[in-house]
């Protein structure tokens, strides 16, 4: 610390902190309160000592302005501005409002300003200070709809502009204010006023401090009021102001109803009040005639009451849950099963209907009769789960939709509801002579494994069902462990009988997002403890979309969208579900079971056309299996374009051959690859680009940024082929291609950032299968013994471009072909598949 510093004289502000303040943080506040208050320059204060050893809580800080200024003399402009004292009174002073309230307003109290004195110094005898300057801006924090006043800086005669004359009145050198909550939610709880003396002006900010909006009905006094009269109505009715304009005021009352306000309010008599000699209208709600019904329940029906009038409300449901009563235009429905029953005590429940005009209906229920009539027996549950309607938003009217498509889907009548609880409904046939599982999976086609199973059309959309443990009914006693008559040794018990395996599982996939599941997710409600004495074993797994990992124990998935459409089209299944694969569980002593696991995936073909092709023919070199292989060179796809991930990557043809060649083809599957509108030729010309440079027509080359991602894998590059079909849709409409340009294209940056890049992110590769056209210009180069040749189809209405080259095997030689023959042809246009 400087000694100048510590020498000067120091401005000593004793202040207190709000509750939960940081110190440091609050000492920083006050030191910009005083800064802008002042008007002054940062640079010229300095925080010399703080003091915390106050009992009753204060802080003592010391602020040197202008350090190394002799005695006093710093602050002879500052100190008469802050504390209305000249230099000859430095002692413990009180701030001016103003100043009190600015610090307040970041949570400081000043409580007092004092100026300390050098021991070189005697206190001067000073003539009073000048007017003092105001700042650039006052700010004040006020609660709207409350009175509250300022003192303006610039002394009696100050004007103040930019609010109505209704809500502010200015008396010598004070302005008063009542400002409505909503004039402030207009002006975005902030206004900036312009005070001035004809002389100078300054700001004054007005900012609304925390309050909660009014919502709800209202007082209101019409009439061209002053401001002395809306002031006086303000400080005499104990409601917020919530708006006043030239036409009235008016203020929010707390309750909607009269009696109520009445009983509380002796200035209020019916729909009217009078105030201060003001004449004012209550919009609250007379009582009127009560009428009641009784009603009888009866054990698990509907219960359906005609009410006096179709703008009737539940206005207090009493002790029945809310969830189990609607209210549909004039009728009122209601459902108590019995189980919901049970959880009554009253021998009758209440409830309370109203409407806009106060009316009220009571309907008493009798539950004697449905007690009475109540069926005990309860031999086995059904238990539906609707899992896509949360809780909180189910009512009776969800309930009741549930129902239909319980019944819908093939559940007798004979089942009755017996139970709601938020979104489960229980069920269960109270007549059922037998409660085995057994029995139930013969009796009922629903009911598989323990479980509830519906075809695919029952439970869509939003009535989406769990099947987990959603049947719940009496196993088989099993038999008692026998001993041989020659020997005590029990017969060896399996273990499989000790555990709940769930038998059929759902997995939730997604096109081109591989996901793991292990042994652990496939023994569903297996004990752990039981784990390792189980053996699981595939039956049934398809390479295209799945591989399961005998020594690790783990299923991968990779649903790839050729995968998706073959295993839909061979499983015949409907919705989202795209294949089924199974699995044999076995342990010591027990007959072998079987799993099965069904893959659900959401599955989209919105682009009826493919609109570009890509493919590559690589040679692999160890061994591994079909998903892997996909799965990694799909990944060398995504890292050549930048992608995040293979989201837009849509492979249409995944082809492995014995010798250890691998085909793959793909296509762009995007917004603006399929829209029909324009037709993208320049951003799929830069596609190819980007991996192929055709810069010189007589020897197309590989881009070297695209062969070296296949440097270090267990892949080699060995054909690249481009083929291009039906861009736009019709074929009349597309424009031809442009010429490539020359040169090298630069790589993309991340995907997204432009259309360009956004479809440069589409792309996945492709096979050497492009398509009859690309095998069997392949088959023609081979024989003519030409490999490297560059083809181009073209004519007026569609065009194809074929590229097919071998490409050195020999690292750094990226060459195409040499020569080019250009061929005419006409091409008949396709729809996607038919290549």
């Amino acid at each position: 610390m400087p000694q100048d510093a510590l020498d000067s004289s120091a401005l000593q502000v004793t202040f207190t902190v709000q509750d939960g303040n940081i110190l440091q943080k609050a000492i920083r506040e006050l030191f910009d309160t005083l800064v802008g208050y002042t008007s002054t320059e940062v640079e010229d204060w300095r925080v010399v000592r703080v003091d915390e050893t106050a009992t009753d809580g204060s802080v003592v800080v010391d602020f040197v302005y202008r350090e190394g200024s002799e005695c006093l003399s710093a602050y002879a402009d500052i100190w008469p501005f802050m504390t209305g004292s000249g230099l000859s009174h430095v002692d413990a002073s009180e701030p001016k409002e103003d100043l009190r309230q600015s610090a307040a307003t970041s949570g400081q109290n000043i409580l007092t300003l004092s100026l300390t004195i050098p021991e070189a110094c005697d206190v001067p005898m000073v003539e009073p200070p000048p007017p003092p300057r105001a700042p650039a801006t006052q700010t004040q924090a006020f609660t709207p709809g409350q009175q509250f006043t300022v003192e303006l800086l610039l002394g009696s005669g100050s004007t103040v502009a930019g609010l109505p004359d209704q809500f502010i009145a200015i008396k010598e050198d004070t302005a008063s204010f009542i400002i409505p909550q909503k004039y402030m939610q207009q002006n975005g709880n902030k206004l900036t006023l312009k005070v001035s003396n004809g002389e100078t002006e300054y700001d004054l900010l007005l900012k609304s401090a925390g309050y909660e909006p009014f919502v709800g009905k209202y007082l209101t006094f019409d009439g061209d009021l002053s401001f002395e009269q809306r002031l006086q109505l303000a400080q005499t009715i104990p409601f917020v102001l919530v708006d006043s304009s030239e036409e009235g005021v008016s203020f929010g009352l707390p309750s909607d109803s009269c009696a109520d306000l009445m009983a509380e309010y002796d200035f209020i008599e019916g729909r009217s009040a009078k105030v201060a000699g003001q004449a004012g209208s209550v919009d609250c709600k007379l009582k009127k005639k009560m009428l009641k019904k009784f009603v009888s329940l009866k054990d698990g029906e509907i219960i359906s009451i005609e009410l006096p009038s179709s703008d009737m409300r539940i206005d207090d449901p009493g002790t029945l849950d809310p969830k189990l009563i609607l209210v549909d235009n004039k009728i009122a429905k209601i459902l108590l099963p019995q189980r919901n029953l049970d959880l009554i005590d009253e021998d009758s429940l209440r409830i309370l209907f109203a409407n806009e005009q106060n009316e009220d209906f009571e309907v008493v229920l009798d539950l004697s009769e449905a007690r009475e009539n109540r069926n005990n027996e309860e031999p086995f549950e059904i238990n539906f789960k609707f899992k896509t309607i949360p809780a909180d938003r189910w009512g009776l009217r969800e309930t009741l939709t549930a129902l239909q498509q319980i019944r819908r889907a093939g559940v007798p009548d004979s089942v009755k509801l017996i139970e709601v609880t938020a979104n489960l409904l229980v069920l269960t046939d109270p007549h059922a002579s037998n409660s085995e599982c057994s029995f139930l999976e013969e009796q009922y086609d629903f009911i598989e494994n323990g479980e509830l199973y519906f075809p695919n059309k029952y439970f869509k959309d939003d009535w989406k069902i769990s099947t987990v443990d959603s049947v719940i009914c009496d196993a088989p006693t099993p038999a008692p462990t026998t001993k041989t008559t020659t020997t005590t040794k029990s017969e060896p018990i399996c273990i499989l009988d000790a555990i709940n395996l769930q038998k059929k599982l759902t997995f939730e996939v997604e096109e081109n997002v591989q996901k793991k599941f292990s042994k652990e997710d496939l023994l569903v409600n297996v004990d752990p403890m039981y784990l390792d004495q189980v053996d699981i074993s595939a039956k049934k797994v398809d390479p295209n979309i799945s591989n399961w990992n005998s020594q690790i124990q783990e299923l991968t998935v990779f649903p790839t969208w050729d995968a998706i459409v073959k295993m839909k089209a061979a499983s015949g299944m409907e919705g989202k579900k795209a294949s089924d694969i199974s699995f044999a569980v076995s342990a010591a002593n027990c007959e072998t079971q079987v799993i099965k696991v069904e893959f659900s995936v959401d599955f989209v073909n919105d682009c009826p056309k493919p609109s570009h092709l890509l493919g590559i023919e690589l040679i692999l070199r160890p061994h591994k299996p079909m998903l892997t292989d996909k799965f990694n060179v799909m990944e060398i796809i995504r890292d050549t374009y930048n992608d995040e991930d293979m989201e837009f990557i849509r492979v249409k043809n995944f082809t492995k051959i014995d010798d250890g060649t691998i085909f793959i083809e793909w296509m762009n599957h995007t917004e603006v690859i399929c829209q029909t509108e324009s037709c993208p030729t320049d951003e799929i010309q830069e596609l190819i680009n980007y991996i192929v440079d055709q810069s010189n027509p007589q020897k197309a080359t590989a881009k070297q940024q695209f062969i070296n991602f296949f440097k270090g894998t267990d892949y080699t590059l060995k054909r690249i082929a481009s083929l291009q079909v039906n861009v736009c849709g019709d074929g009349n409409q597309i424009p031809p291609p442009k010429t490539p340009q020359t040169g090298e294209v630069e790589g993309p940056a991340s995907a997204g950032t432009s259309v360009i890049l956004l479809i440069i992110g589409t792309i996945a590769l492709v096979t050497a299968a492009i398509g009859c056209i690309y095998m069997k210009k392949k088959k023609e180069n081979q024989a003519n013994n030409n490999s490297g040749n560059v083809e181009k189809i073209q004519n007026n209405n569609n065009t194809v471009t074929i590229m097919d080259a071998d490409l050195d095997s020999r690292e750094g030689n990226n060459n195409v072909g040499e020569d080019t023959k250009l061929i005419g042809k006409q091409v008949d246009s396709k729809t996607e598949g038919e290549y």
